[in-house]
């Protein structure tokens, strides 16, 4: 086994800190996602008053069609809804090249009803990633337990059914 000179490890090393400096500086030259700031999705709630649900996702976007803990989520919306507490929690669902994350707020409207607002951020994994983008569910003023059907998420003995006020149908978790 030979040995190397002192001048050849210390060629290495300087050859390893320049090739470690130019990945950096090039991956510092990519543009930069613009997120969505969270009091803009939050919307100036004041989160104290809610009781937090935590974060649901799914693992990655090979366990498609499955959300680990879906009881324990559909459990919190539902307790919350029937017993019109406040409530938060945190979606977000992975695909191949994005992802979805869902704020959903159990909360009375300023006229007392209660309702779910529901607000989504989408991040696009794109080079350069556009912009984050925000849209918001019709509101939703109506909450059911109801069957699973053939394209709900597996789990659990019921499905949520929102509505918004003409009994349309908005979202099924």
């Amino acid at each position: 086994m030979r040995l190397r000179s002192l001048r050849q490890v210390v060629a290495i090393a300087l050859a390893a800190v320049v090739a470690a400096s130019v990945a950096e500086q090039k991956a510092a030259d990519l543009p930069q996602r613009r997120k969505i700031p969270l009091q803009q999705i939050l919307q100036n709630r004041d989160l104290k008053k809610y009781d937090d649900g935590g974060e649901f996702s799914s693992v990655s976007f090979r366990d498609h069609g499955k959300l680990p803990n879906i009881t324990a989520l559909r459990v919190f919306i539902w307790t919350h809804w029937e017993q019109k507490k406040f409530g938060y929690v945190r979606l977000a669902l992975t695909g191949i090249d994005n992802t979805n994350t869902s704020y959903i707020f159990i909360e009375p409207r300023e006229d007392g009803r209660w309702h779910i607002a529901w607000r989504r951020v989408n991040e696009q994994g794109l080079i350069p990633p556009p912009p984050d983008t925000l849209s918001d569910e019709p509101e939703i003023t109506s909450v059911e337990r109801g069957k699973h059907k053939k394209d709900d998420w597996p789990g659990g003995e019921y499905v949520l059914v929102f509505r918004n006020e003409a009994g349309k149908e908005i979202q099924r978790l």
